[in-house]
């Protein structure tokens, strides 16, 4: 016997026969933040600038780079069903945090402190291509949506479903405009939340309805002076600095 059998919350939800859009959640409508330095010809998902070199920033960071920790992705549809695909650049899987933190994706309904978590993706081991559901209502309402991205893993690719007859629409905006920056240790890029809206920096700026930028880099947040140049080339509502866990002096 399996758990799945006799408790339904294990069962993972399934795309089956039901018929859905995806939607590359890099073009409009959907609003895609925590890539302040991504261009749009750019694949993938990268949280630094490309020009950045080891000679500037330790190699450490610049690979954690390729990690979508902070990344978001918001709409607003009516969608009885609502399915992410994805294709990942590598699974993330660590003996000492849930690979629905570490590589997952978490759905939330609403905006701010209002909005509520309502699924979760998780990959299995070494799993790349992930594809399933991630709400499931009979209502028909319109909402807005937020889609945490994989806090230790990374993806080449991204793409939200939708019913046919759903509408997609552009987000509401945040009620904070510029977003909130947090450079720091593993702390800070989310280790070892249970899955990516739990990332203290998701709850801060949740809290506040701000979009958030999330430059923690484990082991490797070490205020080189590079960094620190390339932080204040942003526009932000707010600088968190908290990397001294990983500060060489």
């Amino acid at each position: 016997m399996k758990i799945e059998d006799i408790d339904k919350n294990f069962k993972q939800a399934q795309i089956g026969d039901i018929k859905f859009h995806f939607f590359d959640v890099t073009q409009p409508p959907f609003s895609l933040e925590g890539f302040p330095w991504r261009k749009k010809k750019d694949k993938g998902f990268y949280r630094l600038p490309k020009n950045l070199t080891k000679e500037q920033v330790n190699e450490g960071a610049l690979f954690l780079g390729n990690q979508t920790a902070g990344g978001a992705v918001r709409f607003r549809s009516d969608s009885k069903i609502i399915a992410v695909r994805a294709k990942l650049a590598y699974s993330s899987d660590m003996n000492h945090m849930p690979r629905a933190g570490s590589a997952g994706f978490d759905l939330y309904r609403g905006t701010g402190k209002h909005a509520i978590h309502c699924g979760t993706a998780q990959p299995s081991r070494d799993q790349i291509d992930l594809e399933t559901i991630l709400f499931e209502n009979d209502g028909g309402e319109t909402f807005d949506w937020i889609l945490n991205m994989p806090l230790y893993g990374g993806a080449e690719s991204v793409e939200i479903g939708i019913l046919p007859d759903a509408k997609l629409e552009k987000p509401t905006p945040h009620k904070v405009k510029k977003p909130v920056l947090f450079y720091g240790s593993s702390i800070t890029q989310g280790g070892c939340a249970s899955r990516p809206g739990n990332a203290y920096t998701s709850m801060l700026c949740r809290a506040v309805d701000a979009p958030q930028i999330n430059l923690g880099f484990s082991g490797c947040g070490r205020g080189e002076e590079a960094m620190a140049r390339t932080i204040a080339e942003l526009d932000l509502a707010a600088f968190v600095m908290d990397y001294d866990h990983n500060a060489p002096t």
